[in-house]
């Protein structure tokens, strides 16, 4: 495409997501992926993966190099946190709805809700992935100086 068609677009730097046990095996789980646009908002359900299952534990980590990895030690885990003392009486495959949320200021929002509990867990961090508002407004002048100059 030619410069005069293009668009500044701010994007997610890196992937993020959960670690989450798949075939029995810790597994990295992307949510959001490297170059979504910002801002983003995913929902996923997980589940338990035992009878009255009491602690679920949740850890958030970054994509660690230029390709998303389900090896969770090929990612950074930036912030981890439980949904403690469940009561007993959840059957193994209850769910659990993750969401991970994003906005242009590079902010990270997860929330992990089981239905036994009434608020979620919420685990913020900072990022420094996305352009900040500054940032952008810069490129889209860059970009449009190339347009005026053709």
């Amino acid at each position: 495409r030619s410069v005069v068609d293009k668009q500044v677009v701010n994007v997610v730097s890196r992937g993020f997501g959960v670690i989450a046990l798949r075939d029995e095996v810790d597994t990295a789980v992307f949510l959001v992926h490297q170059n979504d646009p910002v801002p983003v908002s995913v929902e996923e359900r997980f589940y338990t993966v035992a009878d009255d299952q009491d602690t679920i534990k949740v850890r958030v980590f970054e994509q660690g190099g230029a390709e998303e990895s389900p090896r969770p030690e090929d990612n950074t885990i930036l912030v981890e946190g439980e949904i403690t003392d469940l009561p007993p009486g959840y059957p193994r495959g209850t769910e659990i709805t993750m969401r991970m949320s994003m906005g242009g200021d590079g902010i990270l929002t997860v929330t992990a809700h089981h239905v036994a509990r009434l608020e979620p867990l919420k685990l913020v961090v900072e990022t420094g992935q996305a352009m900040n508002a500054a940032e952008v407004a810069a490129e889209r002048d860059a970009v449009n100086l190339l347009k005026r100059n053709l």
